[in-house]
């Protein structure tokens, strides 16, 4: 953490929680944009997966294979999507 509390005799505990308490606020949104842009490009990886499936273009074991899921799950999974 990088927190700076000055040395002059006298420590401001209240800035020094509210500067470690930013800083984790902070570091929490970097990691949650890091999360969406890893879930967005999973997402999409899964939606065309599942029309490529339906389109008779690959099977649903190579599917799921990339996937790194049983292709039950796949199956279920592509059910649910098609569903909506």
């Amino acid at each position: 953490m990088k927190v700076d509390i000055p040395n002059d005799g006298g420590y401001n505990m209240c800035k020094a929680i509210e500067d470690i308490k930013n800083d984790g606020k902070l570091e929490g949104k970097r990691e949650g944009k890091r999360e969406g842009k890893r879930e967005g490009k999973r997402e999409g990886k899964c939606e065309t997966l599942y029309e490529l499936t339906r389109d008779g273009i690959i099977t649903k074991e190579i599917a799921a294979n990339k996937l790194n899921i049983t292709a039950e799950k796949f199956e279920k999974d592509m059910k649910a999507y098609f569903a909506k």
